[in-house]
Order: structure tokens, then C-alpha cells, then sequence
């Protein structure tokens, strides 16, 4: 049975930062939405990166691997990091080999009145 008093993982987490960030440090404000990607895209871009010979590199990023990142602009879609050869070609649906956006959040839509206001560029391994 868990102590109901006990502070959860990310009660401890946010104390911590606190420690590192200084006294000021506020964590950020819980967010409430889902976003809903597509599973057989997700598994295709995946399966992209996974079979590319190079990889790129994301901001901070040192070492060169398989990896999606979920990026937040122009929409917000999980983009493969894997380098083809043909990185401009699309689908037979006009979608994008390497890039699945969330479901009612494609090109043209502004995530950033409900998912934050800054551009986001998150580094899934």
C-alpha cells in the first residue's frame, strides 16, 4: 500500500529541480490535451529510421542514432530522423514518407493556442 502522503514521482522531480534551478523555479503548468498519431504511420516512420543508414542530428544531439522527434510548428507531427535518399517524395495518400502529424493538427494549424507558445523540437529514442 503507497503513503497517500508520500509526494508522487513528480512531486519529488519538481522538488529536485527546485534544488538544481534555484528557489524560483516554477514547473510548468499541467497540460491537459492528447494528442492522437496514427499508429501505422508512426510504425512506417519508425521503421524508417530504424532502416536509414545516417542519421541526423536534433538540436543537442551528439550521437547519430534511430530516433522520431516530435516537433511543434506548422502543426505538430513525429518526424523520422533517418536521411534518405528521396526525402522530398510523399505517398500514395500525398503525405510525407518521413513525417506523421496528430490527428486534426496538420500543416497550417497553430498547436501553439492549446500546446504551449514556443516551437518545440522533443527527442524520442
Amino acid at each position: 500500500m503507497t503513503d497517500p502522503a508520500a509526494p508522487t514521482i513528480r512531486e519529488g522531480f519538481d522538488v529536485l529541480l527546485r534544488d538544481v534551478l534555484g528557489e524560483h523555479y516554477q514547473p510548468p503548468a499541467r497540460q491537459d490535451r492528447t494528442l492522437v498519431f496514427p499508429l501505422d504511420r508512426v510504425r512506417s516512420i519508425a521503421e524508417l529510421a530504424v532502416a536509414a543508414r545516417e542519421h541526423a542530428l536534433g538540436p543537442g544531439e551528439t550521437n547519430a542514432r534511430p530516433r522520431l522527434w516530435w516537433i511543434k510548428g506548422d502543426g505538430t507531427f513525429l518526424m523520422s530522423n533517418g536521411i534518405t535518399a528521396t526525402p522530398n517524395t510523399r505517398d500514395t495518400r500525398g503525405s510525407w514518407h518521413h513525417i506523421v502529424y496528430a490527428d486534426g493538427w496538420g500543416p497550417g494549424t497553430d498547436p501553439s493556442t492549446v500546446l504551449g507558445s514556443e516551437d518545440l523540437h522533443e527527442t524520442l529514442d
